[in-house]
């Protein structure tokens, strides 16, 4: 049986390792946090697009095709995959309606060593609800 030489492996493990970073960065599922912001939605599409986003509906577009979206929900991390803390990114999840007013945001994960009192308290997320996604802030 011929052995690789420890260099191929080498290489091999750096490959996989580059393909790992390059993927995005995942968090917990996110269908408590759509339905905790969007509880009477009739339809929610699946993650898609560019910037990965869910669209929401109060009427089902299968039922309408003329539906629009109400509302669209995503993860800080898919639209600002760069965008660091003190230690990495923090995981935000965000719903605003179709007027960019955000209706909601959820703290799900955080690397920062202080995040206990800055970011995961709920009043962190709740000071965004009812600002425009266009606000500075």
């Amino acid at each position: 049986m011929r052995r690789s030489s420890p260099g191929v492996s080498a290489l091999i493990v750096m490959g996989v390792i580059n393909l790992a970073a390059q993927s995005r960065i995942t968090t917990n599922p996110a269908d408590a946090h759509l339905k905790r912001l969007f509880p009477t939605a009739a339809n929610i599409s699946p993650h898609a697009g560019t910037p990965l986003h869910w669209k929401i509906y109060s009427v089902d577009p299968k039922k309408d095709p003329k539906a629009q979206p109400t509302a669209f929900a995503f993860w800080t991390t898919d639209v600002v995959p760069q965008e660091r803390g003190y230690n990495g990114p923090t995981h935000m999840f965000v719903g605003m309606d179709s007027h960019g007013i955000i209706v909601g945001a959820v703290t799900d994960f955080s690397t920062d060593p202080y995040a206990h009192f800055s970011v995961d308290p709920p009043e962190f997320a709740a000071q965004f609800k009812g600002k425009s996604i266009r606000a500075p802030f």
